[in-house]
């Protein structure tokens, strides 16, 4: 394939992974070398973490990270207001654009529905919250089989809700049981779910430095 060279390269990066910042460190070497015209856009998720909600090496790693996906980038995208206002400490304002996620969000109707069934009275039902960013160290199975065993035990007596996503894994919920909200979520949206829950559910194969954990103490429901 050539590429001629007033054609324009654009490439996507939205994961924080070593191999995508060195493939992204050579394009744009390449790219000036061949004198070729390339664009590299990134997905922000969490410019900086909060203190505490993560492993202090793992969060200068992320900056780290960030920081020079943020120097070789072009446009920077953040999901929201207050992304981008964390942001503007360490990247030009002028790479920063605040994107619309709501595209990949589960249809209105069936979120409508979802937020109907949390209505239910909070002292008759105990509810219980498996929330964030689920792999298979942290054990998402562990939370189906503890839904299932109080469901059977306690019927209508409890309430479950899974907040995030899975990172190569599948799993299987049971769409009647488990309310869901899946994908990214706000931190507005973390504060809502650990506010309605009774219990923060843990069911990880090993401990973990995981933010979960300390957000849950912080609200007294772990």
């Amino acid at each position: 394939m050539s590429i001629n060279k007033e054609e324009e390269i654009s490439v996507f990066f939205f994961l924080i992974q070593l191999d995508y910042l060195v493939l992204a460190l050579i394009l744009k070497t390449i790219s000036k070398f061949l004198n070729k015209k390339l664009k590299v856009f990134y997905l922000m998720h969490e410019p900086k973490f909060e203190k505490g909600r993560i492993n202090p090496l793992k969060a200068d790693i992320v900056f780290l990270y960030h920081l020079i996906f943020g120097y070789i980038g072009d446009k920077i995208l953040l999901p929201s207001n207050e992304a981008v206002l964390k942001a503007k400490d360490f990247i030009n304002n002028d790479k920063l654009y605040k994107l619309n996620l709501s595209f990949i969000s589960i249809p209105e109707n069936i979120l409508q529905n979802n937020l109907a069934q949390l209505k239910y009275s909070w002292d008759k039902e105990k509810t219980f919250l498996l929330l964030g960013r689920a792999d298979r160290d942290k054990n998402p199975q562990g939370f189906l089989s503890l839904a299932s065993i109080i469901n059977t035990d306690y019927p209508k007596q409890a309430r479950f809700i899974r907040g995030g996503s899975e990172r190569n894994i599948q799993v299987n919920y049971d769409e009647k049981l488990i309310i869901r909200f899946p994908g990214f979520i706000s931190n507005s949206a973390k504060s809502f779910l650990l506010g309605l829950s009774h219990f923060v559910v843990i069911p990880y194969s090993f401990s973990t430095q995981s933010g979960v954990v300390t957000e849950a103490l912080s609200y007294g429901k772990l």
